[in-house]
């Protein structure tokens, strides 16, 4: 097995593509397989309380697992992790004060769509907290927060959920401020490659075989945050326009980087630097290309090919027979290995996310 894998690699890094159309699963294949893996994951850490980014990021995917096959075990976990956390921003109160402070934010996507899910009887008290800091940067004149990538992912859906449920522009418009500042002022928005950087360290930088670096779960962060934001957002709004573009861009050019098993490496321009498949990347980026073509942005004939692919990748060489999603790679700011073993809960969410959509995007075949 290891060595057809170490073949497969060597075939990756030279030929970019999916080698074949790999077969469209249907959605009750789909479902089964996203309840497999959620499944594996809260059996064993269903007794985590701690807020941080790693774990908020599990629980937007656990919300869609929630969506996609309303078994009430996924809302029930969501609602027994918020009250844990009495919905209390992640790293409060530090975060009302603290610079570049996007990763606590994540959480705040949650708490909305729970607050969106109770209708006439929201209670204020889902989202009081992660309103409260979203207010501390609206006011503040500043618009340099966001430095690093992750940031997209992390805050700008809680952004658009918030300015969604209060009806205010105020907080789209921030949210396309921060977005800018860093994507041109800072640069990581790179003009040639429609690809983001990591961070402003990253700009000048090249692989071993002198390729720009662009790493895989930065990029994954990016589109699946550009989609999470579009979701809540009106398409008449000035920003609407600038993300989905940015998500047309990087959609045709991650098309032609996709390696043949379906999946992306976390070095997106060199396969060789790192080899292996990786989950992370892969499952933002399934995400926020199917959610492209649901939506409409993007060209059904032209990309379900990719996303079929992708999600062939991940079931056949990242998830395990019992659901455990391996080749995660480990928490990081850059290209780096993973193994059949790693696994982490932001990578099971970013799966989770990228299945939901498959469920619909199979459903309109």
């Amino acid at each position: 097995m290891f060595w057809r894998l170490s073949v497969l690699y060597i075939i990756s890094a030279v030929f970019v593509g999916p080698l074949f159309a790999a077969q469209a699963p249907s959605p009750t294949d789909v479902i089964s397989v996203m309840k497999k893996v959620a499944n594996n994951y809260l059996d064993k850490h269903n007794t985590v309380t701690k807020c941080v980014w790693q774990h908020a990021a599990f629980l937007q995917g656990n919300m869609a697992s929630f969506r996609s096959t309303l078994d009430v075990k996924y809302l029930n976990y969501t609602m027994w992790w918020g009250d844990s956390n009495r919905w209390i921003t992640c790293n409060y109160p530090k975060v009302l004060t603290e610079r570049g402070a996007a990763n606590d934010m994540s959480c705040g996507q949650t708490y909305a769509e729970v607050y969106l899910l109770q209708g006439e009887v929201s209670n204020d008290t889902y989202i009081h907290s992660i309103h409260e800091v979203l207010d501390v940067l609206v006011n503040r004149s500043q618009i340099d927060d966001w430095w690093w990538v992750d940031a997209y992912f992390m805050a700008m859906g809680t952004f658009a959920r918030i300015g969604y449920i209060m009806n205010d522009t105020k907080y789209h418009t921030k949210n396309y401020a921060l977005f800018n500042d860093s994507s041109v002022r800072r640069g990581l928005w790179d003009l040639e490659d429609h690809l983001f950087y990591r961070d402003e360290t990253y700009i000048n930088k090249t692989t071993p075989s002198g390729q720009k670096v662009f790493w895989g779960r930065g990029n994954g962060w990016a589109i699946a945050g550009l989609a999470r934001t579009m979701q809540f957002l009106s398409s008449s709004h000035p920003s609407y326009s600038v993300y989905k573009t940015h998500l047309q861009q990087m959609a045709a050019k991650l098309k032609t980087i996709q390696q043949s098993d379906g999946m992306w490496r976390a070095s997106l321009l060199d396969a060789a630097q790192v080899p292996n498949p990786e989950s992370t990347s892969t499952g933002g980026m399934l995400f926020g290309i199917a959610w492209g073509i649901n939506s409409g942005i993007l060209d059904r004939e032209e990309y379900l090919p990719v996303v079929n692919s992708a999600w062939n990748g991940l079931t056949t060489l990242a998830i395990h027979e019992d659901g455990f999603l391996g080749y995660c790679q480990p928490v990081g700011g850059g290209p780096a290995p993973a193994k059949p073993s790693d696994t982490s809960d932001f990578c099971v969410g970013l799966f989770l996310l990228g299945a939901s959509e498959m469920v619909k995007i199979n459903s309109n075949a």
